[in-house]
């Protein structure tokens, strides 16, 4: 291990366990695995599940400690930040005591966890944001986007360094006015946890008929970002189209009770299945004939890395990760409900094996956890020579 880097501080203080949550774990298992770092992750005490995960690594490693904080993100922090010195001092204090070499900020976006980058910036530590969105909130249409927009800026200046997932958000955080170099580090997925299950079986389990078209929709039901609801309008609007579709809506989120009046109201009951979430998605994928991903902004979604392993069509949002990666074919306009139901059609109707045999080889050559691994420790590495 090169001299200079030995002690990493880890700052999340997310409320949720979402996707950012996942790749910095997985950084994280890379990390103890294959080098000699001393890690601290420090995080919020009402994370549940990322706490859970933090104590797996802790039970088999001594070189990880966790830190509990009651700091959390919260609506509009950029703003909260500014507004809170006490806070940030509380934190930088806990820092200046851990004496890091490094400290990494997972953020979701800037604003998340922006206390904690408020904190190692005042404490004069060398600081990477590992952050894989970097959308205006304006064009989000976000509460006070334009006020936070502006007060954002500031905060893009306080790393020494980036690491983000694709060579398109890259060239979004520079358009933020970035300092300092920003890595391409696109995510692993852990081909440990996904396994071909029979498909009968799981099929049956979750009431699909060899004859339904299973087309599933993974994660947090959150509107905002993650599009349920451009998804169900689209399907009400196309009601006679369906045919044999069924739609496996898996996961939980603030918007599924909204969801589930909104499906209700539009009569696709019989078109849509929910399924709890689970940390390992093989059985979903081994029972569904398609991912569809229809997020009004994404970063690299692993769901859609995981998908493609498994050899499943993904249509999705002609935007971010998606259109980095997806054949275009593939790609709709998500403000358009007819767009979506003709690519959902389309792809259904010629899902192409051998673009399916590429994109499962591309995934497991060019996003396993080996290369993930050494990118990531690459890129913090670079970033701890820069001067605070």
């Amino acid at each position: 291990m090169e001299t200079g880097l030995h002690r990493l501080l880890i700052y999340n203080d997310a409320t949720i366990f979402g996707g950012q949550e996942k790749a910095t774990l997985m950084a994280v298992d890379q990390l103890l695995q294959h080098t000699r770092l001393e890690i601290f992750f420090m995080f919020y005490e009402g994370n549940a599940r990322l706490h859970q995960q933090l104590m797996q690594f802790q039970q088999k490693s001594n070189q990880i400690h966790l830190i509990q904080t009651k700091h959390k993100t919260r609506a509009g922090q950029g703003i909260i930040t500014l507004l809170s010195p006490l806070e940030v001092n509380l934190i930088k204090i806990i820092m200046k005591e851990i004496q890091p070499d490094l400290v990494v900020i997972s953020q979701g976006g800037i604003e998340v966890s922006s206390l904690g980058l408020m904190a190692a910036h005042r404490g004069g530590f060398s600081i990477a944001s590992f952050i894989p969105i970097a959308h205006r909130l304006r064009d989000l249409g976000y509460r006070l986007g334009v006020i936070r927009d502006f007060v954002n800026i500031y905060y893009y200046r306080l790393p020494n360094g980036f690491i983000t997932v694709t060579d398109n958000l890259k060239n979004m955080l520079n358009a933020r006015g970035a300092r300092g170099n920003v890595f391409t580090v696109g995510n692993g997925v852990d081909f440990n946890h996904l396994k071909q299950l029979e498909r009968k079986l799981w099929r049956d389990l979750y009431g699909i008929s060899e004859q339904d078209y299973a087309i599933a929709l993974i994660g947090r039901i959150y509107f905002r970002q993650k599009g349920h609801d451009l998804l169900i309008n689209a399907l009400a609007d196309n009601k006679l189209r369906l045919e044999n579709m069924k739609l496996l809506i898996v996961g939980d989120g603030p918007d599924e009770d909204a969801l589930k009046l909104m499906i209700s109201s539009k009569g696709l009951e019989n078109f849509v299945k929910f399924i709890s979430w689970s940390n390992n998605p093989s059985s979903i994928y081994s029972a569904a004939d398609m991912v569809v991903i229809p997020s009004r902004f994404e970063g690299l979604p692993l769901v859609m890395l995981e998908a493609m392993y498994f050899g499943l069509p993904v249509t999705a949002s002609n935007i971010d990760g998606m259109a980095d990666l997806l054949p275009k074919e593939w790609l709709f306009q998500n403000s358009s409900p007819n767009s979506i139901i003709e690519t959902l059609l389309r792809v259904k109707e010629y899902p192409k094996p051998d673009v399916l045999l590429k994109n499962k080889q591309m995934v497991a050559t060019e996003f396993n956890m080996k290369i993930f691994g050494e990118r990531f420790f690459t890129a913090i590495k670079a970033i701890a020579k820069a001067k605070p």
